[in-house]
């Protein structure tokens, strides 16, 4: 049987309908009955683009007839009821209804209901079918009882004395919309559902105000029915936003005419992509163009020692967040930076310690690294104005932060150390500097700073420091002192007090200075000196030299 389009075949099934019960009220046979009233195509295509939102259209502009007719079994119509997917005004084939005897035709009242009408496709018959009990009545009558033409105010009216009959069809001859099929579902009320025997339209009358609405199904109805959509599907909420997907990409349209095209033209694998984990808020995908030095973003920031900075898409500072970070000016103390206005954060070196002046050269840039704890930036990269080292403690003791400490070995890839003192040369003369680390044990690693500023010392007080004042090696393991020390102690210089506190803001600039033994020095050869000896200078080998002390020896020969 040809496809048929949508008015022609609701025509054609509303002409069975009347023929079939012309047929059983004048007992002619039912050789001319409806046998097979919709074909049986495979399926239904989609269609975004039509305006009326209907199912796709064959190549002869006829529309698919297998929305209208989906040959089913009793139990799957009973689970798509249950399941509130049945579709609202579909017809259905029960392939096994009374008990496996019949093929009932019955037509969706809503996702959930069936009307109260049943055809039995092979005989044509026309009755009332409860899917539930299984159950076929076809209506038996004489005359035209259960047809009656009738006018729109005469029904109104026959429903308002109670008059409506639910086993009777009424075709409403005056609706505004044409002759409108329907069927008793009170004795006060008809269906909602009617068809329009002018058009051949399927769809909703309302009585009272004479108002026929054409039934559209819906996308989620398309969908239900297993159909594919193969032009794409367009979501658009009439103020100019409008959403396509369609084969590989997701159009999104808004009303300053700006399109944005996600695609994957070129994705070969199966790629899941899963967005983080993130508070409540806006967040802001960030583009390539907006990454720099392989994803670390970039900015550049300008004052001097308060610095700012905008960055797009920085919404708050959380911990590990990154940026690489151009500095116009140089920093003369103590320094904040402060992106989009959120909050001028402390800079601190990768030691914690809080920047200082010079730490940052005009042009210089740094990685500036979030850290919630500090609530602030440690900064990778300051100005080389310090210089570090890794060690191992060698000392039976811990050693902690301030404590002065000399080369003990050397341990694979780091030198080992132990707590320095100026009462002999082996404590003292490889003195190489001052724990950083708050403590390290014995055995364990920590840094030592050789040269430069450390800060957040407890080591001078004002009482007994000032600012200024040099620092040199003390007689008790690990401890310093501003009292120059004089043979037999060792001198050895620390560095210098740049701040000095009586608490633990004090501040030292370490650069070691160690003293020498005379037979140290590079223009003295004394390496084995003797009691008495004296030092005495040779021209032909430019170096003082020992000699005996010769006065003695006079003595004898002319006393």
């Amino acid at each position: 049987m040809a496809q048929k389009n949508r008015a022609q075949m609701l025509i054609d099934i509303t002409s069975n309908i009347f023929n079939n019960v012309i047929n059983y009220i004048t007992g002619q046979n039912a050789q001319d009955r409806f046998v097979n009233l919709l074909d049986s195509s495979p399926n239904i295509i989609s269609d975004k683009d039509q305006a009326n939102g209907y199912v796709g259209l064959d190549g002869n502009g006829a529309m698919f007839s297998s929305y209208y007719n989906e040959n089913i079994s009793r139990a799957d119509l009973q689970t798509l009821l249950t399941n509130n997917l049945a579709v609202t005004y579909k017809f259905y084939q029960i392939n096994d209804a009374v008990g496996a005897s019949k093929i009932i035709l019955v037509c969706a009242d809503s996702n959930i209901t069936l009307y109260q009408f049943g055809i039995d496709a092979n005989t044509g018959e026309i009755g009332t079918y409860d899917i539930v009990t299984d159950s076929f009545n076809p209506i038996v009558s004489t005359g035209n009882a259960n047809i009656v033409y009738i006018t729109n105010a005469a029904l109104i009216t026959l429903g308002s004395t109670s008059g409506i009959s639910t086993t009777t069809f009424y075709v409403v001859t005056n609706a505004v919309a044409g002759q409108l099929l329907t069927k008793g579902k009170t004795s006060t009320t008809i269906d909602d559902g009617v068809l329009n025997l002018d058009t051949g339209e399927s769809g909703t009358y309302v009585l009272a105000t004479d108002t026929f609405t054409v039934s559209t199904p819906d996308l989620q109805q398309v969908l239900d029915a297993g159909n594919v959509a193969t032009q794409g599907i367009r979501i658009e909420d009439g103020a100019g936003n409008e959403v396509t997907i369609a084969d590989y990409y997701v159009q999104i349209l808004n009303p300053l005419g700006g399109i944005a095209v996600i695609s994957s033209p070129t994705l070969d694998e199966n790629v899941v992509f899963q967005l983080p984990d993130k508070p409540a808020g806006t967040e802001t995908f960030a583009m390539l163009s907006d990454l720099t030095g392989g994803g670390i973003t970039k900015a550049t920031a300008a004052g001097t020692d308060t610095y700012t900075t905008t960055i797009t898409g920085v919404t708050g500072y959380a911990d590990g967040d990154a940026y690489l970070i151009r500095f116009t000016n140089g920093n003369t103390t103590a320094a904040t930076l402060n992106i989009n206005t959120l909050g001028a954060k402390s800079l601190f070196r990768n030691n914690d310690g809080a920047l200082i002046g010079g730490d940052i050269w005009d042009g210089a840039e740094m990685l500036c690294i979030f850290n919630s704890t500090l609530d602030g930036f440690q900064c990778i990269g300051t100005s080389p104005n310090s210089l570090f080292a890794y060690v191992t403690n060698a000392d039976s003791v811990s050693i902690t932060k301030g404590q002065a400490v000399y080369v003990f070995g050397g341990q694979g890839d780091r030198i080992t150390v132990k707590l320095a003192s100026n009462q002999s040369d082996t404590t003292s003369a490889q003195t190489i500097g001052i724990v950083v680390t708050s403590s390290i044990a014995a055995n364990q690693k920590g840094i030592i700073i050789v040269q430069g500023q450390l800060d957040g010392l407890s080591l001078f007080p004002t009482s007994t420091w000032a600012d200024g004042d040099f620092v040199y090696l003390g007689a008790t393991a690990g401890t310093v002192t501003n009292t120059k020390p004089y043979a037999p102690d060792h001198l050895v210089y620390l560095g210098y007090v740049v701040k000095a506190s009586n608490g633990s803001a004090g501040r030292m600039y370490v650069k070691v200075q160690n003293g020498y033994e005379m037979q140290e020095l590079h223009n003295v050869s004394a390496q084995n000196p003797n009691d008495g000896d004296l030092l005495k200078y040779n021209t032909t080998t430019s170096l003082w030299e020992t000699q005996p002390d010769l006065s003695i020896a006079y003595a004898y020969i002319f006393g």
